[in-house]
């Protein structure tokens, strides 16, 4: 990530990382969000991009399950 030049928009309480990419495309500079996660069971880093509008790692690890916000918060497990 730091050879990316990633930017940490948001750490959660969970462990779950928001981060912003600098990005050229076709001449236009972009930014791209990146979530930067653990498995529970394993331990292992992952990342996954999500959309440009959201603003919060949870709320970008809602998006990946299919989930409101809300719904995430509530998850006592994640395996």
């Amino acid at each position: 990530l730091s050879e990316l030049d990633a930017e940490l928009i948001d750490k959660s309480k969970r462990g779950n990382e928001l981060y912003e990419i600098p990005f050229e495309i076709n001449n236009q500079k972009v930014k791209l969000k990146l979530l930067r996660y653990s498995c529970p069971s394993t331990s292992r880093c992952y990342g996954s991009f999500v959309p440009p509008d959201v603003k919060k790692a949870d709320e970008a690890m809602s998006w990946k399950f299919s989930l409101t916000e809300e719904e995430y918060e509530k998850l006592e497990l994640e395996s």
